[in-house]
């Protein structure tokens, strides 16, 4: 109502202008444009509804271009465009620049909408930037001419479709069919490569309300056989990284079993479209992308109100119903699914309805460009290469685990061997200020110290503690040159004066030292435990990899790894591997 009372004030039309990138003109959103305008003139609104669409018909836009185009005109303060249609999956570049829609769209609407995936993807940072539209997931097409042929049905488990594959090519292979493809997929070095390495991960969690299984355990090692032994057994190295215009090719001529791809509709009359196999019956897996709807926050107020009644507009029941049926639109809205009237007009009710959703890392990952590259790297070494399945996934899990320790020992004592480490040195340098001797102090200073140096070297990088750690640094070789100097004077002993007056000074920037180790310590300690609660209320933080698979050398190389981390945020975020969720591209308007 406040809304509605505020646009009433203003004497002529707001105009609220939208921005969207496509890979084709699918007309869905200029239909939103025409019916919001028509329901704004019926409901005596003064807004008129704009959208700017570019697609590869009309630009040069390709693959990453909005996540590029619409990050550049944010960062700006652009307020040039009031809404921005966006990729779900580049989201964290920029959602900072868009307004936060709690208070704004009413919860009736946002219970609509409410599930897991939606909640990994529309709230970032505690903030609800965006809704989905049109989302887009990887789905099985299976040749149900070929299944019919030789009497098979459709594979709801892994071993079901090497088994079925298997024995299908075998008999097309003796009647001299040496074209067909066994899978179309896309396991090149690039991120579908990393989307298809993250889907079979995911679809071998023991259970459907799981993320994903750990990377070390049973479940991911199994994961990454299956797909070798596919590679191994039904197809090749060359025609796994063949790309997307093999698969094409593939898909619209009939001459592949099955077909792993994102959701385009009909493609071919031999195909049938439905879920990909788990690990067992009843688990699957499905890449989530395809475009989602925020609010510019630069925008001026009125036209933020405005925004925010075409938002209500497009995604009501009502709106995201007619989109399903006229664009075949994937709508966040899962009940509509179970709508007789809709589903009996839109074929692919039961597919959307089952399709098992996960994001990508972007969401926890400020470093997911590097990390997507280096995991793919490593699961390669395997899929490819001679490493063993073991050896890969220890490294993986190095990557994502050498950042935090924790005071539990489910994974190893070390974290909590450093944390009576860090509160025993805290109480000794406490205890050195007030009762200790000169003699005994020597020994514990060299202690202290190493510690410090140690931590100073950990945290070099961080961009947190950047100074900090510098001035630390800075004031221990201070205190150091300065205890040089004065051995030389004892040594020359020309002016004892002037050597206890200098040793004076030393031990007061020795007490400074020591009390900001103490400052230090604590704001290390408060650090962590905060980061830790916030992601996922325990104490303390990230765990390390176990003794049992670490080696000492590794243990060294995550301590330089660590060393090189500029961001406390990609540290404390790291903890979150085996909990997430992963999105992907979508092929119809924006594929991510």
């Amino acid at each position: 109502m406040l809304t509605l009372k505020i646009l009433k004030y203003h004497s002529k039309a707001i105009e609220v202008n939208a921005v969207v990138f496509e890979y084709y003109d699918s007309q869905l959103y200029n239909d939103f444009a025409r019916d919001f305008n028509k329901y704004a003139e019926e409901h005596n609104l003064d807004i008129t509804f704009k959208v700017t669409c570019f697609s590869n018909n009309n630009s040069t836009v390709h693959s990453t271009g909005d996540s590029i185009t619409i990050h550049s005109l944010l960062e700006k303060k652009t307020k040039k465009y009031d809404i921005f249609f966006y990729t779900v999956t580049h989201v964290p570049d920029f959602d900072n620049h868009l307004m936060d829609l709690k208070g704004h769209i009413p919860q009736d609407i946002i219970d609509l909408y409410n599930s897991r995936v939606f909640n990994k993807t529309a709230y970032i940072k505690g903030r609800l930037v965006g809704f989905p539209i049109n989302m887009s997931c990887s789905i099985l097409y299976s040749n149900v001419e070929l299944l019919k042929k030789y009497n098979r049905t459709v594979p709801e488990t892994w071993d079901e479709f090497f088994d079925t594959a298997k024995y299908i090519l075998t008999k097309e292979r003796n009647l001299n069919n040496t074209r067909l493809v066994a899978l179309g997929g896309i396991f090149n070095d690039d991120e579908k490569g990393s989307n298809s390495l993250y889907e079979m991960l995911f679809s071998y969690r023991k259970s459907i309300e799981l993320d994903y299984p750990d990377i070390t355990s049973e479940e991911a090692k199994k994961s990454f056989e299956m797909l070798k032994k596919i590679k191994d057994e039904l197809s090749s190295d060359e025609e796994f990284q063949r790309g997307e215009s093999y698969l094409y090719e593939n898909m619209y001529t009939g001459n592949a079993i099955f077909i792993k791809y994102y959701f385009i509709g009909p493609i071919h009359p031999s195909y049938k479209v439905g879920i990909i196999p788990g690990a067992k019956k009843g688990i699957s897996a499905s890449n989530l992308g395809g475009p989602s709807v925020g609010i510019n926050i630069h925008s001026d107020e009125d036209k933020k109100m405005a925004a925010v009644e075409v938002l209500k507009f497009i995604l009501s029941k009502e709106v995201q119903k007619k989109s399903i049926i006229k664009h075949h639109a994937f709508s966040g809205i899962k009940e509509l699914y179970s709508d007789e009237e809709l589903c009996s007009q839109f074929p692919y009710c039961e597919l959307f309805k089952n399709v098992q959703l996960f994001t990508r890392y972007q969401f926890l990952r400020p470093d997911y460009v590097k990390f997507s590259t280096q995991f793919r790297h490593y699961a390669y070494e395997y899929l490819y290469g001679n490493k063993s399945v073991t050896e890969v996934l220890n490294k993986i899990n190095d990557m994502t685990r050498i950042y935090y320790f924790t005071i539990s020992t489910e994974d190893s004592a070390v974290g909590l061997v450093y944390f009576i480490m860090l509160t025993i040195f805290s109480i000794m340098i406490l205890s050195n200020l007030f009762f200790c001797t000169s003699e005994k102090y020597k020994l514990m200073k060299v202690l202290i110290l190493l510690i410090i140096l140690t931590l100073c070297f950990l945290e070099w990088n961080l961009e947190e503690t950047l100074y900090d750690i510098r001035l630390l640094t800075s004031a221990i070789y201070t205190n150091e040159i300065l205890a040089i100097l004065i051995a030389i004077l004892n040594l020359i002993a020309k002016n004892k004066h002037n050597t206890y007056m200098l040793h004076d000074q030393k031990n007061i920037e020795e007490s400074k030292i020591l009390s900001y180790l103490k400052y230090r310590n604590h704001l290390y300690t408060s650090t962590t435990i905060k980061s830790e609660e916030q992601s996922n209320g325990k104490c303390c933080s990230e765990n390390i990899p176990s003794s049992s698979s670490s080696s000492i050398k590794n243990r060294i190389t995550k301590l330089i790894n660590y060393h090189y981390q500029k961001s406390l945020d990609s540290v404390v975020n790291a903890n979150k591997f085996s909990d997430m969720n992963i999105p992907s591209s979508y092929i119809s308007s924006s594929k991510g």
